[in-house]
């Protein structure tokens, strides 16, 4: 018990001190792990892709050369990096290329940062070129035979149908290389990068504290896996959807409630402009839109009453819109004709003066003319 109050003591004794310089290794390293996975799984979905385009003995000579040429490329990438500590890569890359070229690209922070990304990204690679490669022949031939059938390309295919699945199908293996990448950046420290493993190296040379940093370490990178692992997981259900399926209905199986509430949901508008077509008519008796006959307004109102189910998703087989479509026609027709009685009234007794003055300005020779008539 003493021994780990000491060490809780301990501990947090470093972490007053040194918390800043704990924080920024944490920091660089998930930067690095992101990006290189991020970086990885795009060369490994092009050396997957690459490595499964099919060719047969009928294709032409040059493509069957090209596509084997391809595969051993990769095949070749994928064993050395697959088979070769990713801290002898490090090695490698940081100093192999200056000895072979004379130049050194990798001059100061920057180029410290270049080289550390370039070694993660090209050792998840290999790993994500193999899972790729596995998740797109896992799906079933005859998904390709059927986007064949009905005129796609291979591009097509892989974008449309096979990619797809065969994402879903590696994303436990990206968040896997993920996992991986947080802890295996730990060896950058061979080429100077100052991740959470070099800051806890510097410290320790520091105050010589190793056991009490080392846990401050194990701590550290347990927090950052188990975080990426939920996150990972929650992505994983995200993609996945629902578990409860609601099976597509047609209008034919419809309930007939639903039917009556679309209906209304198309009716009611309708109803309002058969409301307004009564307005209009109305106001036809006061020579305001003389111009229209009843017909026109029911024909109007019809239009509507079609754009407006149209618009609501409602089919034309619906009851409500309908029925206020026959309560308008019924309205408007008896308004219509009392409308048009009226302004005929109106007209008649309008002549009359007119005729009465007529014969009083003919006199007895326009009356006996009329008379012969």
């Amino acid at each position: 018990m003493e021994r780990l109050i000491s060490l809780g003591s301990d501990i947090a004794r470093l972490w007053a001190a040194y918390a800043p310089s704990y924080l920024k290794g944490v920091s660089n390293t998930l930067i690095l792990a992101v990006a290189a996975t991020f970086i990885g799984c795009l060369i490994g979905l092009l050396c997957g892709i690459l490595n499964t385009i099919p060719y047969t003995p009928r294709d032409p000579l040059a493509k069957r050369l090209v596509l084997k040429l391809v595969r051993i490329v990769v095949r070749i990438y994928v064993e050395v990096f697959r088979g070769t500590p990713m801290v002898l890569q490090a090695v490698f890359i940081f100093y192999g290329i200056p000895y072979f070229t004379g130049v050194n690209p990798f001059k100061g922070n920057s180029g410290i940062w270049l080289c550390a990304l370039i070694v993660v990204s090209i050792n998840t690679g290999a790993y994500m070129a193999e899972s790729v490669r596995g998740g797109i022949i896992s799906i079933d031939p005859g998904q390709t035979e059927g986007a064949k059938a009905i005129g796609m390309n291979h591009v097509q295919t892989m974008t449309s149908v096979i990619l797809p699945q065969a994402i879903r199908n590696i994303i436990p293996q990206i968040g896997n290389n993920f996992i991986i990448n947080i802890k295996d950046t730990s060896v950058m420290f061979v080429i100077g990068f100052v991740e959470f493993f070099a800051t806890h190296r510097n410290i320790v040379g520091v105050n010589l504290m190793y056991f009490p940093s080392a846990t401050i370490e194990m701590i550290g990178y347990l927090c950052m896996t188990l975080i990426a692992s939920f996150l990972l997981r929650w992505l994983e259900k995200v993609m996945d959807g629902s578990d409860s399926y609601e099976l597509v209905r047609t209008d034919s199986d419809r309930s007939h409630n639903e039917i009556l509430q679309w209906g209304l949901y198309g009716g009611v508008p309708a109803m309002l402009l058969y409301v307004a077509g009564l307005a209009m008519l109305a106001l036809r008796q006061l020579r305001r839109l003389r111009q229209l006959e009843p017909i026109t307004v029911i024909a109007i109102a019809c239009c509507a009453e079609y754009l407006c189910s149209s618009l609501f998703g409602v089919m034309m087989i619906t009851t409500a819109p309908y029925f206020w479509m026959f309560i308008g026609l019924a309205a408007a027709l008896p308004a219509g004709a009392a409308a048009s009685t009226g302004v005929r009234g109106a007209d008649a007794s309008e002549q009359m003066p007119a005729v009465g003055a007529r014969e009083a300005v003919e006199g007895p020779d326009g009356a006996a003319n009329a008379a012969l008539a």
